[in-house]
């Protein structure tokens, strides 16, 4: 009997198994590459850069002025793996934003104000950085950090709205909350309209003249500090004094002159509620704004704070719906003006605290200058 056709031909079969060994090593490799993609997205941020992310971060840090209040309207505080020094100050819990998340003050430091600290930073081993700053600075930190920075633009809710609205979407896109982003843009948009559709119901040419003093930039300032063009006037189509002198386009801090104001005369005037130590000073040296006719007849009123570490835009709108209230009082007749200020609070942060704003910084009323 012959196995001549029996025996096993041992190369050809040595040759298969090294084949198909090769092939699932390459498709375990394959796979590998394909998971590690998966866990990692690209993002263009507002510089144009493209930035390589975790698909899924769980820590992230928010550094420069107006980063955590960002943070703060997609309530994803949890996630905030460490603050800058001046979100644990008691002294700068006067803002909606942080009154509402008082974990900030129990949160790691990771150094100064504008930017931390890159061994504190890399002590908290965040996933991303989001930063509010300029593309060098943004730069230098994704040198000096293994986390990948993602620039953001603070922009404005006047001139520069859509930069504030991508970058709310940008901010949507890192944390995978492109559904709450949209929420955002769309109940700025509409608060805006509403604000300006009233204000159609007014005869503007029986307006009364109004100015806003004592507004913060990059610190405190006096009664003779403005902002132009003033977004609240601007919504609500509202007598500026300053617009047919300050002729400017983009919202633009100016100091003026003291015989500006008085020359302006107006019958309103809504003052920082921030900063009336340094208006109450100057008042004080300077008796003659006693002689103005909104402090003679006694309509002088408080605004919320209109910037801490940037804008708070939602004391923006807020105090567009008080002083519409004051100017405009038929087409805000529906308004009261503390509980519109928590229905924005609430919806961007999670938490009515109008009355600790208030509380703080003295809030909406008439005010004995």
């Amino acid at each position: 009997m012959s196995y001549k056709n029996d025996r096993i031909n041992c190369p050809g079969i040595v040759l298969i198994i090294s084949f198909v060994t090769i092939m699932l090593l390459l498709s375990l490799t394959v796979s590998e590459v394909l998971a590690s993609n998966s866990s990692f997205k690209t993002v263009r941020d507002m510089a144009g850069r493209e930035v390589k992310i975790p698909a899924e971060p769980d820590r992230i840090i928010g550094l420069g002025a107006g980063s955590l209040r960002m943070l703060s309207y997609f309530q994803e505080i949890e996630r905030v793996a460490g603050v800058e020094d001046i979100e644990t100050d008691e002294d700068y819990y006067d803002t909606p934003y942080r009154i509402a998340n008082q974990e900030f003050k129990d949160k790691t430091v990771i150094g100064p104000q504008h930017g931390g600290d890159a061994e504190l930073i890399s002590g908290v081993d965040p996933d991303i950085i989001l930063f509010f700053g300029d593309v060098s600075e943004a730069d230098r930190l994704a040198a000096s950090l293994e986390a990948p920075v993602v620039l953001l633009d603070y922009g404005d809710l006047y001139n520069y709205r859509d930069d504030f609205y991508q970058s709310i979407e940008l901010t949507g896109e890192v944390l995978n909350s492109n559904e709450r982003a949209e929420e955002l843009i769309s109940f700025f948009e509409e608060t805006i309209a509403d604000l300006k559709e009233r204000s159609e119901l007014v005869e503007l040419e029986e307006a009364p003249a109004v100015y806003a003093g004592g507004m913060s930039y990059r610190g405190s300032h006096g009664f003779t500090s403005l902002r132009t063009p003033f977004p609240p006037f601007e919504f609500i189509r509202a007598d500026d004094v300053t617009r047919d002198y300050l002729d400017y386009e983009a919202m633009t801090q100016v100091e003026i002159s003291r015989e500006m104001i008085l020359d302006w005369d107006p019958d309103y005037i809504y003052l920082d509620t921030g900063n009336l130590p340094l208006i109450r000073t100057d008042f004080e040296r300077f008796p003659e704004y006693r002689n103005l006719t909104a402090v003679r007849e006694n309509r002088v009123y408080g605004l919320l704070p209109y910037a801490s570490y940037n804008v708070n835009f939602g004391n923006v709108l807020a105090n567009s719906y008080y002083i519409g209230s004051k100017i405009f009082s038929e087409a805000f007749a529906d308004i009261d003006p503390e509980d519109k200020a928590d229905d924005i609070f609430k919806f961007l942060f999670g938490e009515a605290v109008y009355a600790e704003v208030e509380n703080r910084t003295g809030g909406f009323g008439s005010i004995d200058i």
